[in-house]
């Protein structure tokens, strides 16, 4: 079963569009360990097949990256539910935005799990 991403959805959420449910697809999960060890959190670079950004998720989404059965994964697609755009303060002379994903409506997957479009990173 293949599955069309929202096009254009990265850029839309940058730009303050609220959108319903945009279908983006996972590209890959980094762990990050905050409070001298004592918070993971997980940041997904998630794309529309146009562009792609690095999004942290909240902390209430621990469950789906639980270590002995993931919900999410590479290159599987989420349907976010509730998301915001936090403005981050200037490091280095450039200015950078971060989306935050508060809930996930849905985990999908495909049999092949491959990568859709040729993404560039969205600036």
């Amino acid at each position: 079963m293949a599955f069309l991403l929202t096009e254009h959805a990265v850029a839309n959420i940058f730009h303050g569009h609220k959108l319903e449910c945009p279908l983006l697809q996972v590209l890959d999960i980094k762990t990050v360990i905050c409070d001298k060890g004592r918070t993971v959190r997980y940041v997904l670079t998630l794309s529309d097949g146009v562009h792609h950004s690095a999004a942290m998720m909240g902390m209430g989404n621990d469950h789906l990256f639980c270590t002995t059965c993931p919900a999410i994964c590479t290159n599987c697609f989420v349907e976010l539910d509730r998301y915001v755009v936090l403005p981050d303060l200037p490091q280095g002379g450039a200015k950078h935005d971060i989306l935050l994903v508060i809930s996930v409506a849905s985990v999908l997957y495909t049999k092949e799990h491959e990568r859709i479009g040729t993404s560039v990173k969205y600036c």
